[in-house]
């Protein structure tokens, strides 16, 4: 269950090795934070370990960073995990600005792997059908199981306390046996159960990006001071919601 996109391919290196790779992931920092800046609410950050550097932007909050590395040898890999978490819009988003900066950088011998294509044509209708089917799969491992820190596990990946009764965490919030139920049998039910469903960032996208934040950075953390919650940005997405005629706003 799960799935996301990778990418890999190099870049020819000149002088002294490690320095030459962290000027080429300087500036892959740099493009990313000018190719995306509706998506991204913080920048990204960068790390070095041995001769290895690496870029991290978090272009959702249902899911980990993107992580871009730059090997002391010129290989480069993108990685963007479980778009499965997300929804179809993140994915086709994603796989876009991964082929845009395939295109735009200095990077030869290119290979993307589109994890949810699964032999399929990538067509807006059969990626839709991946992410219904992974849901699906997701939801009867919780309904066969208490709800425990398993079955939370599969929704979120962030665990922070258990649920009382019949419902385990998702990042749209809690969600009872019942509505899993729904989901077996309801593709609407699906589509909902996401924060990033339909490629539009219209009024409805800001709104779920905003309480699937709230859902998984917020309510369920132990201390407001290990991590500092965004609340200036999660407002941003409210207030774009609301600009854009949203409706449901809380």
């Amino acid at each position: 269950m799960g799935f996301g996109i990778e990418a890999s391919g190099a870049v020819r290196l000149g002088g002294i090795r490690r320095r030459r790779a962290q000027t080429v992931r300087d500036d892959m920092s740099e493009w990313w934070s000018d190719a995306a800046p509706e998506l991204i609410d913080e920048r990204p950050s960068v790390w070095a370990a041995g001769e290895r550097q690496g870029v991290s932007v978090r272009l959702h909050p249902g899911t980990d960073p993107v992580v871009i590395t730059v090997e002391g040898d010129g290989r480069v890999r993108v990685s963007i995990p479980r778009t499965s978490a997300v929804g179809p819009g993140y994915h086709s988003t994603a796989l876009s600005l991964v082929r845009r900066f395939f295109s735009e950088q200095p990077i030869e011998g290119q290979a993307v792997e589109d994890q949810a294509a699964n032999g399929g044509s990538g067509r807006w209708e059969h990626l839709c059908e991946a992410f219904i089917a992974d849901r699906r799969a997701m939801c009867r491992v919780a309904l066969h199981q208490a709800p425990n820190r398993l079955a939370a596990w599969h929704f979120t990946d962030r665990v922070f306390q258990a649920l009382p009764g019949e419902a385990v965490h998702t990042r749209m919030g809690p969600m009872t046996r019942d509505r899993l139920d729904l989901l077996l049998i309801n593709d609407d039910a699906v589509a909902a159960s996401f924060p990033w469903w339909a490629e539009a960032q219209d009024g409805a996208y800001h709104l779920r990006r905003a309480l699937c934040w709230l859902w998984v950075d917020c309510r369920w953390r132990r201390s407001v001071e290990t991590e500092r919650f965004n609340l200036l940005g999660c407002m941003n997405h409210l207030g774009d919601a609301s600009t854009l005629g949203a409706t449901g706003i809380p």
